[in-house]
């Protein structure tokens, strides 16, 4: 109940705001605190808010369908399952830039979420202040921009979207969001039980409970594995 509540509000909080974007932000990602998420503003008090941050990327427009260069590769008999038409998947965190930085930002949380499936693709944290984009393919084991989690295929670092053809609906909605804290995250972790996506979410519900969290943007995308009728 805790968990679905956090990625709720994880969600909603960044979603919202791109529903009241002004005439003149990118589309790409310009946001307002959630109305009405399950865990409210109140219990999630946040600093100072710049609603000029937002989130791009080289690799796809916001609201577009992902790129294969995105999407997992699961081959059966020599053909990818994870794409609609069975191409091999670059399986590679797409590059993302971010700009107007909020304030007094320590460090920075990328994640990337399967609204539809409730589903952690990739998390990295405590990426450096003055970072402001990440290269296609920063998800890789290794990474040097930020610390990993274990995503919710339980390998550390990104891995691509592979959303099952015979479940409906059968296009995923992905958000990649960029958080922007004040200070750095400290999961725990040990070798037997390292930090996975629960673990993440949790540690930035605190910070947002904790006012840390000053801001978040969002970019998101489609897709399907389900061939083209």
């Amino acid at each position: 109940m805790i968990l679905a509540a956090t990625r709720t509000w994880l969600a909603e909080f960044s979603r919202s705001w791109n529903s009241q974007l002004s005439p003149v932000a990118p589309q790409s990602a310009r946001f307002r605190p959630p109305k009405n998420a399950i865990l409210r503003a109140r219990q999630f008090p946040l600093g100072h808010f710049d609603a000029g941050f937002y989130v791009k990327s080289a690799n796809f427009e916001n609201n577009s369908t992902l790129p294969i260069s995105m999407i997992d590769n699961y081959a059966v008999n020599g053909v990818n399952s994870c794409s609609s038409n069975g191409a091999p998947g670059g399986d590679q965190a797409p590059q993302l830039t971010w700009t107007h930085t909020p304030w007094g930002t320590r460090s920075f949380v990328v994640t990337g979420f399967d609204e539809t499936a409730s589903f952690t693709h990739w998390g990295m944290y405590n990426i450096a202040p003055d970072v402001r984009s990440l290269p296609a393919n920063a998800g890789a084991a290794g990474s040097p921009y930020g610390t990993q989690i274990i995503n919710d295929f339980g390998s550390v670092g990104y891995e691509g979207p592979c959303p099952p053809p015979n479940y409906t609906p059968t296009n995923h909605h992905y958000l990649f969001t960029v958080y922007a804290l004040d200070e750095l995250l400290e999961l725990p972790a040990s070798t037997d039980f390292p930090a996975a996506a629960e673990t993440l979410l949790h540690a930035l519900a605190a910070a947002g409970a904790r006012g840390h969290v000053l801001n978040s943007a969002t970019i998101s995308g489609f897709y399907s594995t389900a061939p083209a009728t």
